[in-house]
């Protein structure tokens, strides 16, 4: 199960193109069109994947248009092929005071996305912080279908970071039960390091005992439950 990549394009944000009715708010018609005109070219730059230049030309029309939020959305968007899903993420919360209701469904959507990629990349060294974000992306996901509640991508999305979430929650509860979470104290460490003499001497069941009699004293040495059982099973086998 992966993120949908139809309709916006829930792994891969498109560039909001900025049309007439969606910059209405500038104050003439010629300025509208002007900045119509230099999107245009910033967004062909994004459609033939030159994001680079397309992030040069959009940081250009922010600069000239700073009252613009869809600007920053291109902008986030072009980050975010870029694998800068951080700055991305900040580029789409930036645009969110943006009133054009089909555009903010969108917003959120790219924003999940990023958030979700964030996760991704932090799921192998920091759970907590992975947690976080796929969080964030989930609740992304529900703002646009608060938006927009047909869209299907959205609830697809939706129920793939629930089932990330679970999945995490679930391999947390694990480790937990493994000790995997737990630091071990200096006395704990101290009996680790005095059953590990006794596996040197071959001398399993010994070792075992140890660790079983400090698990029994000391709560922290549930930290090396895997140790112990793996000793258990070698004791159970070889008798010694």
């Amino acid at each position: 199960m992966s993120l949908r990549t139809a309709t916006h394009a829930p792994v891969v944000p498109c560039a909001i193109i900025l049309a007439g009715a969606c910059i209405a708010v500038l104050a003439a018609a010629a300025h509208s069109d002007e900045l119509h005109s230099k999107n245009s070219v910033a967004n062909k730059q994004y459609s033939t994947k030159n994001y680079e230049q397309a992030l040069k030309d959009y940081d250009n029309l922010i600069l000239e248009y700073p009252g613009e939020p869809k600007l920053k959305m291109n902008k986030g968007s072009a980050l975010y092929r870029l694998g800068q899903y951080d700055k991305a993420e900040e580029a789409y919360n930036q645009a969110k005071e943006t009133k054009d209701k089909r555009a903010l469904s969108s917003l959120y959507y790219n924003l999940g996305n990023a958030l979700y990629m964030q996760g991704e990349q932090l799921s192998a060294q920091n759970n907590q912080q992975a947690m976080d974000k796929y969080k964030g992306a989930l609740e992304n996901y529900i703002k646009s279908l608060d938006v927009q509640p047909s869209d299907k991508d959205s609830k697809w999305n939706v129920q793939l970071v629930q089932k990330k979430i679970k999945q995490m929650q679930q391999q947390q509860q694990q480790n937990d039960q493994n000790g995997s979470n737990i630091e071990p104290s200096e006395y704990a460490k101290k009996m680790k390091a005095l059953a590990d003499d006794e596996v040197a001497r071959k001398n399993y069941k010994g070792a075992f005992q140890i660790m079983n009699d400090c698990l029994q004293k000391d709560k922290t040495a549930a930290a090396y439950n895997d140790y112990i059982k793996r000793l258990k099973d070698v004791v159970e086998i070889v008798g010694n």
